[in-house]
């Protein structure tokens, strides 16, 4: 081999020895920062004000010490949401101010980060928790004129529909939920689901929740769907058994049932159940929802079906049924509403017993 052959080989290993040795810095420099990162939203998870603010601190010396670290836009970005946090525990909204101030901070640092998307986004979603419809308004507006990431734009239209939920103008509002960029988005199901009882689409809507509950049983929002899920649907059934539309109003409070059979209001449709039974005189089939009423592990509900058992079997003519009944009220519960009634009942049941004799 040649001298010159020689220099150009080491010089190569030279150079490999320097890339070598900047990958392990990069390397170990790039775990340094992800380490701080973690260890500071760690801080977050636990919840506490204290850590909180410890995380707020450990997030802004991150920024500091490494500015031109891929982590940096985002921990400008947490600093902003530690803030809100701060604020879901106190409830103090100049947190919320201060937390917009910060989101702002990372948008003029790093403007085209998705970090600065995010932040000019809570900026909005801030505003619209303040009620301050007008600017979150022009604020989403904006963001969707200058950036396109599908994510954020579902994000967007689904903001700019509660907004408008929120102003009562409900069928705009149901025209952003059903953007197609919503195509998966949990929040924009239940906001058309709530758009069409607004409406009075109340099967429509009943529908969006029933398929939420189904199929979106890992969703973050799952609790919140759950409770909008049997207020609407509870309430919309009790005005069906108001109009004796007996057929319908069973058919939802069964479906509360099916759903979700372990939840507490399930005593109250097994009850309403019996009561749309009882108004149409299909004594037996009411009597069976008033005994799952008694059998239910809840009890909000039991005097009620044991006074309503009670005059079913009285208007079957089984007396000494009937009787049983109204003494079960009479015996085990001193506080029922009940009792005065229980006993006049009582009293023509024996009356009957009499006669019968």
């Amino acid at each position: 081999m040649n001298n010159g052959k020689k220099v150009v080989l080491i010089l190569i290993i030279i150079a490999l020895a320097i890339l070598a040795f900047l990958g392990t810095i990069y390397y170990v420099y790039h775990s340094r920062v992800r380490l701080l990162y973690l260890k500071s939203e760690e801080k977050f998870k636990i919840g506490t004000s204290d850590q909180i603010k410890q995380g707020i601190g450990d997030f802004r010396e991150l920024a500091v010490r490494f500015p031109r670290s891929k982590y940096a836009p985002m921990a400008l970005y947490q600093i902003g949401y530690g803030y809100e946090l701060l604020y879901n525990v106190s409830k103090d909204e100049d947190k919320l101010h201060i937390a917009q101030n910060e989101y702002y901070n990372v948008y003029k640092s790093y403007p085209d980060s998705l970090a600065a998307q995010k932040a000019l986004y809570q900026i909005a979603y801030i505003s619209f928790v303040k009620g301050e419809y007008e600017d979150s308004q022009e604020r989403l507006d904006y963001l969707l004129s200058r950036y396109i990431d599908t994510s954020l734009k579902s994000q967007i239209y689904n903001r700019k529909g509660y907004i408008y939920l929120a102003l009562g103008e409900v069928e705009k509002a149901l025209k952003f939920f059903s953007q197609k960029e919503n195509y998966n988005s949990d929040e924009a199901l239940l906001g058309k689901a709530e758009c069409y009882f607004r409406l009075g689409e109340y099967e429509k809507g009943i529908m969006v929740y029933e398929e939420f509950i189904k199929y979106r049983k890992t969703s973050n929002l799952r609790q919140s769907g759950i409770e909008k899920f049997l207020d609407n649907t509870y309430r919309y059934a009790k005005i069906l058994t108001g109009r004796r539309d007996y057929i319908r109003s069973t058919m939802l409070y069964q479906k509360i049932i099916n759903l979700l059979p372990g939840n507490k209001l399930v005593e109250n449709c097994l009850y309403w159940i019996g009561e749309n039974f009882y108004d149409v005189k299909d004594y037996d089939r009411a009597i069976e929802y008033f005994n799952r009423v008694v059998d239910n592990p809840g009890t909000g509900k039991d005097d009620d079906a044991l006074f309503k058992t009670g005059i079913c079997y009285f208007e079957l003519h089984k007396y000494e049924e009937s009787l049983k009944y109204f003494r079960k009220i009479l015996d085990y519960y001193a506080g029922s509403t009940y009792r005065k009634m229980a006993r006049d009942w009582e009293r023509q049941c024996l009356r009957e017993l009499k006669y019968k004799r």
